[in-house]
């Protein structure tokens, strides 16, 4: 069967991109779009920070081989919800990694409440980075749309 959307195998796994940076792409989820289900694929991206720790960028789905890669790199101490959209998996990540942070985005914690998902934040993003990884990664809440704000990133080298 063809899927609706592509994926990009391997699933589940870390994928260097830069130094310290890896994407990891999952299997598809469906969208409630009202009157019907849209496909996405997903994706997460991680960074290990100056200080050894994991920056997670819009967790997926989570396995146990993905936590395991994880776990050999560093601890994991950030779990970012991008926008409102992307936010699904961050209750399943903060049961593995319960000292992680989770940053919630403009609108998130709304959403996840109207669709039934309960999830807890700690944090909230703001135009300005936290001390923690301030001056690795910069950010900003961008407010293109009447309908969703998302929080956007720029890395610049990191080294630990």
């Amino acid at each position: 069967m063809k899927r609706p959307v592509p994926i990009y195998e391997p699933l589940y796994s870390l994928k260097p991109i830069a130094e310290n940076i890896w994407i990891v792409d999952g299997d598809l989820i469906e969208m409630d779009a009202v009157v019907t289900k849209l496909p996405f694929s997903t994706r997460m991206t991680v960074i290990k920070l100056a200080n050894g720790h994991l920056w997670c960028h819009s967790p997926i789905q989570p396995n146990q081989a993905l936590f395991d890669q994880l776990d050999s790199l560093g601890p994991v101490s950030h779990l970012v919800s991008p926008n409102k959209i992307h936010y699904a998996y961050i209750a399943d990540w903060k049961k593995r990694y319960p000292e992680a942070i989770a940053w919630s985005s403009p609108g998130v914690e709304e959403r996840a409440a109207k669709q039934k998902i309960l999830v807890t934040f700690d944090e909230k993003l703001t135009n300005e980075a936290p001390e923690t990884w301030g001056g690795q990664i910069d950010q900003l809440v961008f407010k293109g749309s009447a309908y969703i704000e998302e929080a956007i990133f720029f890395t610049r080298t990191v080294k630990p």
